[in-house]
């Protein structure tokens, strides 16, 4: 129910004020410039963080498709494709 709320209420601020940045812009404008200038920093930090969860992760699977490759199996074994070939070659 609460989820419905803002969802409508972001929605109706939307319509109102139809700018890019929508969260930092409607935080400043209905609270404050300190609120605004919060909400874009936090979503900063946050891009930051899921950025470097996501490199890590992708370098991890690299990690295992280069040790797959190195084996001699092939890199279209990782992702599915060409298993059976993978598990009978060796």
């Amino acid at each position: 129910m609460v989820a419905m709320v803002v969802a409508y209420s972001l929605a109706e601020m939307a319509v109102v004020h139809p700018v890019a940045g929508s969260f930092g812009v409607y935080a400043e404008t209905y609270l404050s410039r300190w609120a605004g200038f919060t909400v874009r920093v936090t979503y900063g930090l946050a891009q930051i963080i899921a950025i470097g969860a996501e490199v890590t992760a992708v370098a991890i699977y690299f990690g295992f498709c280069s040790r797959m490759c190195r084996r001699g199996h092939g890199c279209a074994g990782i992702a599915g494709i060409g298993d059976r070939e993978c598990s009978s070659g060796g």
